[in-house]
């Protein structure tokens, strides 16, 4: 083979989707490699010169590798820390810090490599990481200045991270795994008792010198927090929230890993003030994102210029560029300068945490150096399969890794822009720049900058977008635009900013100097990402179901690209067949079936939240989520946005909230911010809730139709019906309720109705509101109920289900819920009634569909 690392990639790619696919035992793996090993000996001897034969076998074997290396992946040693404990377990640790801490205005992350484990009077030997928060409290001990090896003796509450189970989420429990971490621990506040540090200044020395390197240039490019009161602000303004040790959202994501988007208007104005230019600054030259406020990172997101913002394999791009620079400009380019170069681009990824995507192109550019240094010929597209297959090697999950497959789709891209497109135009404008005029050779040089960052930031968008649409489902279309003048002004700052903190260790004055140069580019990259942000239809939202016809797109634009090489005779039947693939693509797919009526109770916790999609397109949103004591998590961004964004849905035509409880509405504040919302529906009820005022304000301020609903109230949507049937009038008035319960009994009762089949959604209501709708002969059969109230011993009476005589219930509860929801009883009361029940907490969001006359039902644990 030629080139052999092109059939042994695929082949060891297979091997590792096939393994990720259908899971192998041990002993099959072992059984395989021998029989390979045997085959492969036996056809080198029997045909040592029919190298076919041995090819064949050879390619078999890495397939074999793959599946090999990806079962090694995944099992766990025996004497691994998950192994000896259960979840939510109080325990004391003891280990070494693996990395430096990373720190917060509010919280410090620590990374243990657990040695010993410690429960009760019984230590033993164990081995495995945990993630360890610890909340900053000023009122109490100032957490000590803890560094790479540092030895620590902890006690804290263990937790298995577990994911929220919707289609479209975020997979935490993998992102976790594939750093080696599989539980995570909290403390509320730092104390003597509950962390010592217990020897300093271990770990691997390299290691050690270049996090303290790291340090003294984050201090030089400027201090994380601008000012010791604000900090205090911003630790008092939690307190306030109430939390308590080792208090986290169900789920197992700890409050560190929360969204902050719902922190108090003060807390979020201190963290404004704490960030800017420096946050920025250190963002890209080291990769620390802790100073990075939530908006100004929204901004850069919606321009499209993320990708620069944050430490990725285009910095390494531009280091190797300007030390190239550096080294041409001096005449010191040489082979031991390429073996400097390398050791350089290895520190610097150490510097920025090296992390995968930087670890990626460190090892592509090596590979690359590597074939100059040798004089062998530099093929990009070989330095590229050969930099995936090291990587796949050494890490084969990387595989399943969305920034995996975005840096090697944006990196092929780029190279092909570069072979088919830019060399032959590069050639000709080449000639052209050798022009003795100034002017005219000055035009025809920024022609060709100006060309290559246009055509490759367009193919490198273009590589990428099927993925960030398959994972993100959005697309941003002035990021080609504000990419033209953001590149060059991104390396510009970058290698400022990298050579401002090299110049400090030898020259101050003038590293000080070049520093407050870089912060004026800085902010005008700011400007630039906020102006971008805010031009109307900055992000686009396309459903994963729009891949099928961009992937014909893609057939019609590199068809056109090539056919354009092709006598042009050939290039209109060429382009005309592939302008008919596309044209069947969007008129045949969205209509290989009608669609039916869909709902699905999605995975929210301790939450309540369905999404209804009718056949014609409109969409009802009953409640939104959320967590009723107070910490920051936002179900809405994290769980409602992302399911929405995943179905291709922008518009919720209809919001209802059932009741102000903060489990029914706090999702929704983010739904108003993200999605056009038609209409909002809720009970007549007052409610003394701040938040539940403050999301009022806001569909207010936005001018979103609002109305109170009460019994007799009934909308349709195309032939489906939407009927309210509680609370009435005469019920809100006549204080059936008690007191303690009457948020709860005051719910929405929603019933939907689609030909034969009939929905019920009672939101919290009890017995109580039970029994006057039963009084009031309100209720009928009903095939497919939303449990009322979570499953509690508080509602689901007897009289309401032999009224209702439900086929299917579906109970939204958070796993291990400190409200005991589901009651047991109200399981039993279920069984004995012959109803299927379904829970989020155990099987994932509920999707039903109908046509009116059956359902089916498919659970997310079901379709994964």
């Amino acid at each position: 083979m030629k080139r052999p690392v092109y059939p042994l990639l695929i082949c060891y790619t297979i091997g590792l989707l096939f393994a990720n696919r259908f899971p192998f035992s041990w002993i099959s793996i072992s059984a395989t490699w021998i029989l390979l090993s045997l085959s492969l000996l036996s056809t080198a001897l029997l045909h040592f010169r029919k190298y076919r034969s041995v090819t064949g076998v050879l390619l078999i074997a890495f397939i074999a590798l793959g599946i090999s290396r990806y079962t090694l992946s995944q099992k766990l040693p025996a004497r691994h820390l998950i192994h000896f404990i259960k979840d939510r377990q109080l325990v004391t640790l003891e280990g070494r810090l693996y990395q430096p801490r990373e720190e917060f205005p509010d919280r410090d992350r620590l990374y243990l490599e657990v040695e010993t484990l410690e429960e009760g009077t019984t230590r033993q030997v164990v081995e495995g990481r945990v993630r360890l928060t610890i909340h900053k409290v000023p009122t109490v001990h100032v957490i000590p200045d803890l560094q790479y090896g540092d030895k620590l003796r902890i006690r804290t509450r263990l937790y298995v991270p577990t994911n929220y189970q919707n289609p479209g989420a975020f997979d935490y429990k993998a992102y976790l795994a594939h750093q080696g971490i599989y539980l995570t621990g909290s403390l509320s506040h730092y104390s003597p008792y509950l962390l010592r540090q217990l020897e300093t200044g271990g770990g691997f020395w390299l290691l050690r010198w270049t996090f303290r390197l790291r340090e003294r240039m984050r201090t030089f490019l400027g201090p994380l927090w601008e000012s010791p009161a604000e900090t205090r602000a911003l630790e008092e303004n939690r307190l306030l929230s109430g939390k308590e040790a080792g208090e986290g959202i169900e789920k197992g994501v700890g409050e560190d890993d929360q969204d902050t988007s719902r922190e108090e208007p003060a807390a979020q104005m201190d963290r404004s003030e704490l960030n800017g230019e420096k946050g920025v600054l250190q963002a890209m030259v080291l990769g620390s994102k802790a100073s990075l406020d939530l908006e100004l990172q929204e901004s850069f997101r919606l321009s499209g210029l993320y990708h620069l913002l944050v430490v990725s394999g285009g910095n390494i791009g531009i280091l190797v560029g300007f030390l190239f620079m550096l080294l041409k400009f001096f005449r010191l380019l040489s082979r031991r300068m390429l073996v400097g170069v390398i050791a350089l681009v290895f520190l610097y990824a150490l510097l920025t945490g090296f992390e995968p995507p930087v670890v990626r192109a460190s090892i592509m550019v090596t590979i690359f150096l590597l074939a100059l240094l040798f004089d062998r010929d530099a093929d990009p597209f070989y330095s590229l399969a050969a930099s995936a297959m090291l990587i796949l090697i050494l890490d084969p999950l990387s595989l399943f890794e969305a920034s995996f497959q975005l840096t090697m789709a944006a990196t092929a891209a780029i190279l092909y822009a570069y072979k088919f497109i830019l060399k032959d135009l590069y050639e000709t404008l080449k000639g052209q720049a050798e022009d003795p005029g100034f002017w005219v050779s000055f035009r025809k040089k920024a022609q060709m900058f100006f060309t290559g960052i246009v055509v490759m930031t367009a193919l490198a968008m273009l590589g990428t977008t099927p993925l960030i649409i398959y994972y993100f489902n959005h697309v941003y279309p002035y990021g080609l635009l504000a990419n033209i003048p953001a590149l060059p002004l991104s390396a510009l700052i970058l290698s400022l900013g990298v050579l401002a903190c090299g110049l400090n260790f030898l020259i101050p004055p003038l590293a000080r100097t070049l520093l407050a140069i870089d912060l004026v580019l800085v902010k005008g990259f700011i400007s630039l990402s906020t102006f971008t942000a805010r031009l109307p239809y900055s992000e686009l939202v396309l459903s994963t179901r729009f891949l099928v016809p961009l992937l014909f797109s893609y057939t019609l634009f590199f068809g056109i690209l090539h056919g354009l090489k092709r006598p042009l005779s050939q290039r209109g039947s060429l382009a005309a067949s592939a302008v008919v693939l596309v044209f069947l693509a969007y008129a045949l797919v969205p209509r290989m079936r009608p669609p039916p009526l869909r709902v699905t109770f999605l995975d929210v916790g301790q939450g309540d939240s369905a999404v209804v999609e009718f056949p014609e397109g409109t969409t009802l949103l009953i409640d939104g989520g959320g967590t009723s004591y107070g910490n920051k998590f936002d179900a809405g961004r994290s769980l409602l946005a992302s399911y929405l964004w995943h179905q291709g849905i922008t518009k919720v035509d209809v919001m209802v909230i059932s009741h102000p409880h903060a489990e029914h509405f706090q999702g929704f504040h983010s739904v108003v911010e993200k999605f056009k919302v038609g209409a909002v529906w809720s009970s007549p009820q007052e409610s003394r809730n701040p938040a539940y005022w403050e999301l009022l304000q806001k569909i207010a301020r936005r001018k979103v139709p609002h109305f109170h609903v009460e019994e007799g109230h009934q909308q349709k949507f195309g032939n489906a019906e939407v009927q309210v049937l509680h609370p009435s009038p005469a019920y809100l008035v006549s204080g059936a309720q008690t007191s303690q319960h009457r948020e709860n009994n005051n719910s929405l009762v929603l019933k939907l109705t689609y030909g034969k089949v009939c929905f019920l959604f009672p939101g919290d209501i009890e017995r109580e509101a039970e029994q006057f709708l039963l009084q009031g002969g309100r209720l009928g059969p009903c095939a497919i109920l939303k449990a009322p109230h979570h499953g509690s011993a508080t509602s689901s009476s007897r009289d309401f289900l032999k009224v209702l005589r439900p086929e299917v219930a579906v109970i939204s509860a958070g796993k291990d819920s400190r409200f005991g929801n589901p009651a047991p009883v109200v399981l039993d009361r279920y069984r004995a009634a012959g109803i299927k029940v379904y829970r989020t907490d155990e099987e994932g969001a509920v999707r039903i569909e109908t046509d009116g006359l059956r359902y089916t039902i498919k659970t997310f644990k079901e379709a994964s």
